[in-house]
């Protein structure tokens, strides 16, 4: 039986078969990414990278981001997240005239702890 990428992404490193999911203390799922994505790997010694996991892993605004877009015959999608403010938006449109990108930022901008 075939899992979803939100199983995988919420599933722990070395997981059971049964599909073991990691939860915090308040037990909500934790997150298996932090401090590994954006953890600083290096793939070429002396020069630090800033995609990891699958995820862009640039700062926006001074703020820990990462992130990830793709489109195909029509559809857009973008996920924007800020681990520190606990904030993630994702954008999904069956139209090519939207800018995803900014709309997810605009999105996200009033719930960042301190933003503007």
């Amino acid at each position: 039986m075939g899992r979803s990428a939100a199983h995988e992404r919420a599933r722990l490193p070395g997981g059971d078969e049964a599909g073991a999911h990691a939860r915090d203390a308040g037990g909500r799922l934790a997150d298996p990414l932090a401090g590994r994505a954006a953890g600083g790997d290096n793939l070429d010694p002396g020069r630090p990278v800033s995609y990891g996991f699958g995820w862009f892993l640039d700062p926006w605004r001074g703020r820990e981001r990462q992130w990830h877009h793709g489109s195909t015959s029509g559809f857009r999608s973008v996920i924007e997240r800020f681990p520190e403010d606990r904030v993630t938006v994702v954008i999904l449109a069956n139209r090519e005239d939207i800018e995803v990108k900014a709309l997810a930022l605009e999105v996200a901008e009033p719930y960042l702890v301190g933003a503007r």
